[in-house]
């Protein structure tokens, strides 16, 4: 038993990293140029939400499959989170709402106009979140941390 103890150690590793973080190859040109089509991000899988804590501004989130609506063919979009509950956002027909509890929107970019509504991005539930975008393992030219 002695001899096997460092492949259960190995194993067991390997089982708890697979619960806490994931690989996650990113699909689509919406957060060029920061991740690229084809880029594999380390995924650090949270759930998010009023009592568990919420992503803060700026953070690079990933979403489950059909987090964004049905209407998206992306696997696991990749957005930022650019609003949080008490932001103000913009509908399409130019009213403003506020972002609910268990709310956040997110978008490709960072808003230019902190104080002005929210726009060109989604209101999603918290719990569409699958986790936060840690680094960047490939291309190995860019490995290392996801910059704002």
């Amino acid at each position: 038993m002695r001899k096997y103890k460092a492949y259960m150690a190995a194993a067991a590793l390997a089982f708890l990293m697979t619960i806490i973080i994931a690989p996650e190859i990113h699909e689509g040109q919406e957060m060029e140029p920061l991740i690229a089509q084809g880029d594999v991000i380390l995924l650090l899988k949270q759930t998010y939400s009023e009592n568990r804590g919420m992503p803060e501004i700026g953070e690079v989130v990933v979403l489950k499959k059909y987090g964004l609506g049905e209407q998206h063919e992306e696997d696991n979009p990749i957005r930022r989170v650019t609003g949080l509950p008490g932001d103000r956002y913009l509908l399409e027909d130019g009213t403003e709402e506020v972002i609910q509890d268990n709310y956040v929107y997110i978008s490709p970019e960072f808003q230019k106009e902190p104080e002005s509504p929210l726009s060109g991005g989604n209101l999603i539930k918290s719990r569409e979140i699958r986790g936060r975008a840690l680094l960047r393992l490939w291309p190995l030219d860019k490995l290392g941390g996801i910059d704002s």
